[in-house]
């Protein structure tokens, strides 16, 4: 069970926080989206994110996305239940939210942080209302402009909202090609936005089973992102909705367990560790006299040699 309410200042790169990023994948089936959250548990996820929303907030009903949209959509009572499964897992939950009522049910499951998609970064209100929630929000910059983001950050900073933002960066356009991904982005805002404490993620959506689906993540960690998110599925010959940039649930926890070993090795130095101290013993040569040398001899280089 979740020990303690998630703030910001919990999440570092050298954690290895993955959000293990549900979308709908659960294709309106409380029973699937069981097994995606037993799946995030036992690769040993740091958390969890759904997508709560009901179907107008994102799409005009004469808009072909509507029934899709209509299909995936789990009813307030299931989104509790899903919630309290994933908190009785030891996950942290994240919710995306994309309008006043999936907003109003997410609150009522007491998530521990939000997310403001991409396709939402221009509505500067709704942005604003989750941010006042005092819980950690990631906001989806992928595909906004500087000049919008600057805006928006100042619209922020002058009430006082930016203290629990993190920025996630990346695109999706199904299938996700790997130059639509920029590691410098990171390092681009982490430069930009550092000195008022705004921390950055990253979320690629490469193709769930090409080999930079779990490599380029690693290097986002090394770049500074202190949130990994990525998505998951219980098979990828499922073709369950949102696999295309899915790792299985086999792979997911190799991913994991990869994201970790990464992030020990961007711990802050300190002193050196047992492994350097063994190799320093091992090889370091030390300096030796050539020959022997009475007590009172003024000691000179040509009298000294390493071995």
């Amino acid at each position: 069970m979740i020990k303690k309410d998630l703030k910001i200042n919990d999440i570092n790169p050298c954690d290895g926080f993955v959000v293990a990023e549900t979308a709908c994948g659960h294709e309106g089936d409380i029973k699937k989206l069981f097994l995606l959250i037993d799946a995030a548990h036992n690769a040993k996820s740091s958390a969890i994110k759904f997508q709560i929303f009901i179907p107008e907030e994102r799409s005009h009903k004469k808009h072909s996305e509507w029934l899709i949209f209509n299909k995936l959509t789990l009813t307030k009572n299931e989104w509790l239940k899903a919630t309290k499964y994933a908190h009785k897992k030891n996950l942290y939950v994240f919710a995306d939210v994309f309008g006043e009522k999936g907003l109003s049910i997410a609150k009522s499951c007491n998530v521990d942080g939000y997310k403001i998609h991409s396709e939402d970064m221009l509505n500067f209100n709704f942005i604003k209302k989750v941010a006042a929630m005092s819980k950690i929000t990631m906001l989806g910059v992928g595909a906004i402009r500087g000049i919008e983001l600057y805006r928006l950050i100042e619209e922020l900073k002058d009430l006082n909202l930016l203290k629990d933002i993190i920025l996630i960066p990346g695109v999706q356009v199904f299938p996700t090609p790997l130059e639509a991904h920029n590691l410098s982005e990171i390092s681009d805002l982490i430069h930009k936005y550092a000195s008022i404490n705004i921390k950055i993620g990253f979320a690629d959506h490469l193709a769930g089973d090409c080999v930079e689906a779990i490599t380029l993540p690693q290097k986002a960690l090394v770049m500074g992102a202190v949130v990994i998110e990525k998505h998951i599925t219980i098979d990828r010959d499922l073709k369950w909705e949102d696999y295309e940039s899915a790792l299985d649930a086999n792979t997911f926890k190799n991913f994991i367990e990869q994201i970790r070993n990464t992030a020990n090795l961007i711990e802050p130095l300190s002193s050196m560790n047992k492994h350097e101290i063994q190799y320093r013993n091992m090889f370091k040569k030390m300096p030796l006299s050539k020959n022997f040398l009475k007590a009172g001899t003024i000691i000179q280089e040509k009298d000294i040699e390493f071995k």
